[in-house]
């Protein structure tokens, strides 16, 4: 009983992170974001829509995924968005690559993820919190990625 409410707990405050989720300033970052599980309406995620902010700069590179067709599209804007198209049924988690530059400004970067379903239904994990200790508290909010100084964790 205590591990089905452990389940239900972990279930319902799933959301998209990446991990790992700082790096240096101006350094080349390779990371994986993870959907928890498919659609809350309990269909498949059948297309995740990252869009990439604007202090990225460069090449963003996602990491090939079996099953899932990838693209990195540029709007008229020139913001980029990468594009995975596959299929993950609600009782699997699966972890996504991307790989690129940081900029040289610290911070936070938040990064909007579009999770359409199956059944039509869309999750839009994009709200951003005024402060990152209030991440957790907040609905659907944005996976994001923290920008730090070479002092912050040690340098080289």
């Amino acid at each position: 009983m205590i591990a089905f409410a452990l389940l239900f707990l972990l279930s319902a405050h799933s959301h998209v992170t990446f991990t790992p989720n700082s790096g240096e300033v101006s350094s080349y970052f390779t990371t994986q974001f993870k959907v928890g599980h498919g659609c809350d309406s309990g269909a498949s995620t059948v297309e995740l829509v990252v869009e990439i902010p604007e202090s990225v700069t460069g090449t963003v590179r996602p990491q090939q995924l079996a099953g899932w067709s990838i693209s990195v599209v540029s709007d008229s804007a020139n913001r980029t968005s990468v594009i995975f198209s596959g299929d993950l049924p609600d009782a699997y988690f699966q972890l996504f690559g991307l790989s690129f530059k940081l900029p040289a400004t610290p911070g936070a970067l938040y990064f909007p993820v579009l999770q359409n379903c199956s059944d039509g239904s869309s999750l839009y994990w994009s709200n951003v919190p005024s402060s990152l200790r209030e991440w957790h508290d907040i609905e659907n909010p944005a996976p994001y990625v923290v920008v730090l100084n070479e002092s912050s964790h040690g340098g080289h």
